[in-house]
C-alpha cells in the first residue's frame, strides 16, 4: 500500500469529510519525528525516538485503532496509570467511549468521529501530549 492506493481504496467507502480527516492525520504523521508505515489496508503513524512507538492506525475502511497493547511495552506508558490518563483524554471528546478494559488491547472508533467540529484538533493535541511524554522519559 502507498498513499495513492490508500486514498483510492478509501474513496470507495468513505465520505469526503472522512477522507479529509485521514489526509490531515497522514500530514500530521509525516512531520518530524513522526513517520508513516504502510500496511495492507492502513497507514500507521509512528514515532522513533527511543524505540518505534506505533501511535495510531488509520484503515481504508474508516476506522482508527489505538494500539494500547503496544503502548504498554514502552516507557512511560508501561504504567497503567499513564495509559488510563491517555484513555481519559480520548474519552473526554469521543462519543464512542473506549472502556477502561481496553488499555491493554487495540480499541478503535470510526474515523467519522473526527469529522465533528474540533475533534480532530483534540485528537492531535492528545498525540502531541503523547509524544512529549515519550520525549521526557
Amino acid at each position: 500500500m502507498d498513499e495513492d492506493r490508500f486514498f483510492r481504496k478509501m474513496q470507495e467507502t468513505q465520505t469526503p469529510a472522512e477522507m479529509e480527516v485521514a489526509r490531515k492525520l497522514l500530514d500530521w504523521a509525516t512531520i518530524s519525528p513522526q513517520w508513516v508505515s504502510w500496511g495492507r489496508r492502513s497507514f500507521i503513524a509512528v514515532i522513533d525516538l527511543k524505540a518505534g512507538y506505533q501511535l495510531f492506525y488509520v484503515a481504508t475502511g474508516g476506522k482508527i485503532s489505538l494500539p494500547f497493547a503496544e503502548y504498554r511495552r514502552r516507557s512511560p506508558f508501561e504504567s497503567e496509570d499513564k495509559r488510563k490518563e491517555l484513555l481519559r483524554q480520548f474519552n473526554s471528546f469521543l462519543n464512542a467511549k473506549i472502556p477502561e478494559t481496553a488499555i491493554d488491547k487495540r480499541p478503535g472508533f470510526p474515523l467519522a468521529e473526527l469529522t465533528e467540529a474540533g475533534k480532530l484538533d483534540q485528537f492531535l493535541k492528545t498525540f502531541d501530549w503523547f509524544v512529549e511524554q515519550v520525549k521526557t522519559t
